[in-house]
């Protein structure tokens, strides 16, 4: 394998899922999901980040996962918690 992009990442990574591109109006994207209780979008063209550290879990989060439409992305934490989170794309941002 070839390394082509890196994440400056919000924290202790502890989770990633990738949606390919061909998904809801966007080219490839990234989400990680890190301890500091946040989640990110990345763009796995360039390694950009595509929106500031969203914060919605109480405690660590644990896990990501796009849904096959690509327009919702979950998230689950110690919290107890999953979260469903629509991802809209809009003049360029998300």
């Amino acid at each position: 394998p070839k390394l082509q992009t890196r994440f400056a990442a919000h924290g202790a990574v502890s989770g990633v899922a990738a949606l390919p591109a061909g998904g809801p109006e966007a080219a490839d994207i990234a989400a990680t999901v890190s301890w500091d209780r946040g989640i990110k979008l990345w763009s796995l063209a360039d390694g950009k980040a595509l929106t500031e550290v969203l914060d919605a879990h109480a405690r660590n989060i644990n896990s990501v996962a796009f849904a096959p439409d690509g327009k919702r992305l979950v998230t689950a934490g110690d919290d107890k918690l999953a979260i469903v989170w629509q991802i809209s794309f809009d003049n360029g941002q998300y």
